[in-house]
């Protein structure tokens, strides 16, 4: 004998109409004793790089471990997931990335900006930040930038000291090949990384192909701020 929470009657209507149980809003079970906030950043990542406050009051800056405790619509994360975010043990470093990617919901990306000026140094008031919509380089989305105003330009421009000139074209004397160089674990750096393998593949390909189309021509190569292992071998190659 098998029981149904239906009658009869009930079981004949829905014989009749279908299972309608698409049309009703089911309560959100996950979100259930939840604060509901529209966006959620994590404390451990507004370092003193990242000195970022919150001007809204659903906007929250909270522990890692309390992230149960809300639902959000939105998340905020500081840079993108890369391969430096695992140790040697394939340990994950900081958890935050795969927990907002699993939420499935929209994340603004920040970074700091390209104009050095206004960021470590001075007033944190005044910094610059990337943001982007699940990224902060042109794999995001930057809805802003349509029919962008030129004062917005200027006024880096202004702030940053930033020189405009011509492009050279005319060949001198003393003329070299510049390669300014990342660090090998920055972000920037992923695409590099998904298409030659090693930072040393990269490098090694751009002065080969210098040095097949200028091969008088002398190549200049500007380690980042912080040298690592790879150029200082590199440099011993070349």
């Amino acid at each position: 004998m098998s029981l149904n929470h239906m009658s009869d009657k009930q079981i004949r209507k829905a014989k009749k109409w279908g299972d309608h149980r698409k049309d009703i809003e089911w309560p959100d079970i996950n979100g259930l004793g939840k604060e509901r906030v529209e966006m959620i950043a994590f404390k451990h990542q507004l370092n003193d790089d990242f000195p970022i406050e919150f001007g809204k009051e659903d906007w929250k800056i909270i522990d890692f471990a309390d992230r149960d405790k809300y639902k959000s619509k939105y998340y905020f994360q500081i840079n993108v997931d890369k391969p430096s975010n695992v140790d040697e043990d394939g340990n994950t470093k900081d958890e935050v990335y795969e927990y907002i990617k699993n939420t499935g919901r929209p994340y603004l990306v920040c970074e700091l900006s390209a104009f050095r000026q206004n960021s470590y140094l001075g007033d944190p008031d005044n910094w610059y930040y990337t943001l982007g919509w699940f990224h902060f380089l042109r794999q995001g989305l930057f809805n802003n930038n349509n029919n962008s105003r030129k004062d917005r330009w200027r006024r880096i421009q202004e702030q940053q000291s930033i020189e405009l000139k011509p492009w050279r074209t005319e060949v001198r004397d003393n003329d070299y090949a510049l390669i300014c160089l990342q660090k090998a674990t920055d972000s920037t750096l992923i695409p590099m990384h998904d298409t030659h393998g090693k930072y040393r593949n990269w490098l090694m390909l751009v002065i080969n192909q210098i040095r097949n189309v200028y091969p008088s021509l002398p190549i200049v190569i500007r380690p980042h701020l912080k040298p690592n292992q790879v150029v200082t071998e590199i440099y011993w190659e070349i």
